[in-house]
């Protein structure tokens, strides 16, 4: 718990950072007045690169669901995924991207999961109501999930 607040707190700063770098702070906020822009940039870069080392570190110290929570509540959608694939959480990450409809992106997450099972039941969830008589002679069941995919993309 202790390591989520912390999680918590590295957030925060990397929002005010943002904000200052993007010019979006009060007049009066301590921090516009002592940094300039560029600075601002320079510590928000830095700030993200240490709150990516901590995530790493102690990922397994830090509660999932309170972490995912406070990654989407701060807007952090790339630490999100990231965070995801640190837990080997494939079907957050592959979700996002169908949702996103980079449906490239999808395909090249499901190839990274290795266990056959695990991969098969997530592709089961997307191809559920395509009956296995759409499959050519030479698909597999990734095959088909594949060009369903890149074949929706081409329709919108």
């Amino acid at each position: 718990m202790l390591c989520t607040y912390i999680a918590e707190i590295y957030l925060g700063r990397i929002a005010r950072l943002s904000a200052a770098a993007e010019g979006k702070l009060p007049e009066d906020s301590p921090e516009i007045k002592v940094m300039q822009k560029q600075m601002a940039i320079e510590l928000y870069n830095e700030a993200v690169k240490e709150f990516r080392a901590f995530t790493e570190e102690y990922e397994a110290d830090l509660e999932s669901d309170a972490t995912f929570q406070l990654l989407q509540s701060h807007g952090r959608i790339d630490d999100c995924l990231l965070f995801a694939s640190q837990r080997n959480n494939y079907e957050i990450v592959i979700t996002h991207y169908i949702n996103n409809q980079d449906y490239r992106a999808a395909i090249a997450a499901l190839n990274e999961v290795p266990n056959k099972d695990l991969k098969n039941s997530i592709m089961a969830k997307y191809i559920s109501t395509v009956s296995y008589t759409h499959l050519r002679a030479h698909e597999t069941s990734l095959h088909l999930v594949c060009r369903l995919l890149l074949e929706k993309k081409k329709q919108k």
